[in-house]
């Protein structure tokens, strides 16, 4: 027997060890009510691109000019900012164009305009996106760990991201610096240290080149106030309803205790689908408005796996949202999701479905 014979062989069997595992079968049966939304062309979310960056780029002109006070556009540019997250964070997970090769352009032109009211590359953050799924909750890889904590640390750290990515970044042009900065990124990135430090360092230069041109022609005061404080805005919105909330506090680690649903009053809004965070980390490339759909039809897997279900909104006898830092409850809840993790899926509950 040849060597390839014996390797073609192996896969075989582990491909039917595979099939025959019921979590395997778990997963997917889970896609399968999930295939419905899947691989389809997006325009919904293009559109929400092209209000969100419209919506961003009129209140700043209408501050410049003064016909908005800067009271109230500085905040609705915030909003504006948070709501383009959602399409980049679509475009990082290759949704928009629904796997068609020759659409590809579509995705990636929305991820990069996305990323401008926010002031932070779309190929970096992909990148660092991918490991967050990847180490959901990992303390030492995950690089969503930094907003774990109360949420004032989160509002904080939140608030002082941009600076301190521009600082990190442009400084990388000097090659110790850059060694620097690619050993802590290695733990999180891996091999893909490397081209994150190169996305964000091209990104940031070319936006402080464009701030640099525009301060020149005696617009500084304005894209500070404009451009700078509602991409803050933004991304402390970001830091609390996608960072912070559905994963709180961050130590879940298995496919359903490693985030949860919190459900209040126009969550559904805030959250835009995420605050079914759940169904995103189990299947990412369902597009954030049909996400509440699959939610209903897998919530009782959900519930039988002790995925975390909070909130006044979700139904008689469910848990208040926990916002806390009691050391005790946290260790609590990761005692739970790691009771959760261990029970093993058993044959019969794909009757769940």
């Amino acid at each position: 027997m040849s060597s390839s014979t014996a390797i073609s062989d192996a896969s075989q069997v582990a491909r039917e060890r595979r099939r025959a595992d019921p979590a395997w079968q778990q997963i997917r049966a889970e896609r399968a009510v999930a295939a419905p939304y899947l691989n389809k062309v997006e325009p919904r979310i293009v559109f929400e691109a092209v209000w969100s960056l419209a919506g961003w780029a009129l209140f700043g002109v209408l501050g410049i000019v003064g016909w908005v006070p800067y009271w109230i556009a500085v905040p609705m540019g915030g909003i504006f900012a948070y709501a383009a997250y959602m399409p980049l964070h679509e475009a990082t997970h290759q949704t928009i164009h629904g796997g068609k090769a020759e659409l590809q352009w579509l995705n990636d032109g929305v991820g990069h305009l996305m990323s401008i009211p926010l002031l932070f590359s779309f190929r970096g953050h992909e990148l660092e996106h991918m490991a967050h799924h990847a180490y959901t909750n990992d303390p030492e890889k995950d690089p969503d760990v930094a907003y774990a904590g109360s949420l004032s640390k989160t509002v904080f750290f939140s608030a002082a991201a941009i600076p301190v990515i521009f600082a990190a970044f442009l400084a990388a042009w000097f090659p110790p610096l850059a060694r620097l900065l690619r050993g802590t990124l290695e733990k999180s990135l891996g091999a893909n240290a490397d081209a994150d430090i190169a996305h964000q360092r091209r990104f940031c230069t070319l936006m402080l080149i464009i701030a640099s041109l525009a301060t020149y022609a005696g617009y500084g005061v304005e894209v500070l106030v404009f451009w700078f404080l509602p991409a803050m805005i933004g991304l402390v919105l970001i830091g609390i309803i996608f960072a912070w909330l559905p994963h709180h506090p961050h130590n879940g680690r298995g496919r359903y205790t490693n985030t949860r649903a919190t459900l209040f009053p126009l969550s559904g809004l805030i959250g835009r689908g995420h605050d079914r965070h759940i169904i995103h980390h189990m299947i990412p490339r369902v597009p954030h408005y049909r996400i509440p759909q699959v939610f209903d039809k897998l919530r009782p897997v959900l519930e039988a796996r002790g995925t975390r279900i909070e909130g006044s909104s979700a139904g008689q006898g469910a848990p208040k949202i926990f916002w806390g830092t009691d050391a005790a409850e946290v260790e609590a809840i990761g005692r739970c999701a790691d009771q959760a993790d261990a029970e093993p899926i058993r044959p019969g509950f794909l009757a769940q479905l």
